[in-house]
């Protein structure tokens, strides 16, 4: 009788439960278990792996811990920014509980305990989700290298996310708010966040030879990214889409020209001003020249929005009410797009439909002209 070479197989058995299986020997001397309910389903997986293994589409690599395998999946991850990393860093370690499962025994039950367990830690549905981001993405390159054939995380569900409420301000209260703070330093950069809706890394990355105030434009090149200990350090816009140019509305370039002039002044006054090439010709700095953290400008919100008799707010809302304002006065969500950077319409659709929802429609209001109701019939 002729013996088998490696990777033929042992004859197929059956179970006491009534399942079928066989086991193949790997040609680098490991055995792979094959199950199914019948003997065709078992010859088919056995076939297709094998066909998968020869072809190189599946790696010993399998073997190692989930945790090794993120650690250096994002250690190989170089086109990703400093910010990012960091906070894919901080979602691996929240994934500890699964960093000893190895990587070709991982199942979606794991993933799923994982995000009960966190859940059960009181991290909330946001939390979660940005976990489950992380992991999908790595374990799809995972599947893409012929570590694993599917990613785990393809059948997991991460806990819904409800609508947050935002605070918003409305169009009336904008205007008194910008017009409370007109002497304010900050004035500038809060009209910018209103009325252009700026993330605030843009805000604090923007740079002079980005703004041209005579043809009422700039354009978002840079941003200012906080690494923790790290400090801060220049960055680029999120996305392709977020690297945009933008009409500056007529109170923009007034507060532009304003904050020029006192930034001037300023200057010439200061004992020093920070004259690193990476900080040079900043728009909005600290009253030595360097670059703003995210939390300096909390403070001075707070007390901006205090003054005018208004609720607490962040940064990222005043631009969330620049988009609801267009919105609710029935800009098209495709320009709101563009504005504000989103990578996707869906994204500025899914966050800002429900401005509109108050307010006719321009279907609505184009059949109401098309068609008026006859007030002496009606």
């Amino acid at each position: 009788m002729t013996k088998r070479a490696n990777g033929e197989g042992t004859r197929i058995t059956r179970h006491a439960n009534g399942q079928w299986w066989c086991r193949v020997t790997l040609p680098n001397g490991k055995r792979k278990p094959f199950y199914g309910r019948t003997q065709r389903e078992v010859i088919e997986k056995r076939d297709h792996y094998l066909a998968d293994y020869r072809a190189g589409r599946i790696s010993t690599d399998a073997a190692q811990p989930v945790g090794k395998y993120l650690r250096d999946w994002l250690h190989g991850h170089k086109s990703i920014k400093p910010r990012t990393r960091l906070d894919y860093e901080r979602q691996i370690e929240l994934a500890a509980p699964i960093h000893n499962v190895r990587l070709d025994q991982l199942k979606p039950a794991h993933v799923q305990t994982l995000y009960d367990e966190l859940e059960e830690r009181g991290l909330g549905p946001v939390s979660v989700h940005k976990v489950h981001r992380v992991l999908r993405i790595a374990f799809r390159r995972a599947a893409k290298l012929g570590y694993i054939l599917r990613s785990p995380t393809d059948l997991a569900e991460p806990p819904r996310i409800e609508p947050g409420e935002h605070v918003t301000l409305s169009a009336e209260q904008g205007r008194g708010f910008l017009e409370s703070t007109r002497g304010d330093r900050f004035h500038a950069l809060w009209t910018l966040a209103l009325l252009q809706g700026l993330r605030s890394g843009e805000l604090r990355g923007l740079r002079w030879s980005d703004v041209d105030l005579d043809a009422g434009r700039v354009t978002i090149r840079q941003t200012v990214s906080d690494l923790g200990k790290a400090g801060l350090a220049p960055g680029t816009p999120k996305t392709p889409k977020s690297r945009r140019a933008l009409a500056l509305s007529a109170a923009a370039v007034e507060a532009l020209r304003a904050h020029r002039t006192r930034q001037l002044a300023q200057r010439l006054a200061a004992a020093t001003w920070e004259d690193r090439p990476e900080w040079a010709d900043l728009v909005f700095t600290t009253c030595t020249g360097g670059p703003l953290c995210c939390t300096a400008l909390h403070k001075p919100l707070q007390r901006a929005l205090s003054a005018a008799g208004l609720p607490p707010m962040t940064p990222h809302e005043l631009r969330h009410s620049y988009a609801t304002i267009l919105a609710e006065h029935g800009c098209d969500l495709i320009h709101v797009q563009h504005q504000l950077g989103h990578s996707s319409y869906h994204l500025t659709a899914d966050t800002y439909t429900h401005a509109r929802q108050g307010r006719k429609s321009i279907a609505t209001e184009t059949v109401d002209r098309l068609f008026p109701v006859d007030s002496e019939t009606g």
